[in-house]
């Protein structure tokens, strides 16, 4: 399981921002290619963000490639802990 520090708060509080233009979870998640469960557990911090839903995330936010560079060493590193 990956540790959540400070970055993974701020990346947090990024999704939950870019869902309220959302209308729903449910939507939100089915756009990601990922389950509503997952998301919500994601967001409450009750799950690891994994390398896979990390790149997923990165498509729907429209990182940029320095941004989704550094967000994915981010999740590296967490990995290495």
């Amino acid at each position: 399981p990956l540790q959540y520090n400070r970055c993974m708060k701020y990346w947090q509080r990024v999704l939950k921002n870019e869902m309220e233009s959302s209308p729903s979870l449910r939507g939100f998640a089915s756009s990601m290619g990922t389950s509503p469960a997952q998301l919500s557990q994601l967001l409450s911090g009750k799950r690891p963000l994994t390398r896979k839903l990390a790149l997923k995330l990165c498509l729907k936010l429209g990182l940029s490639g320095l941004e989704k560079e550094k967000f994915l060493l981010s999740i590296d590193g967490d990995e290495a802990e």
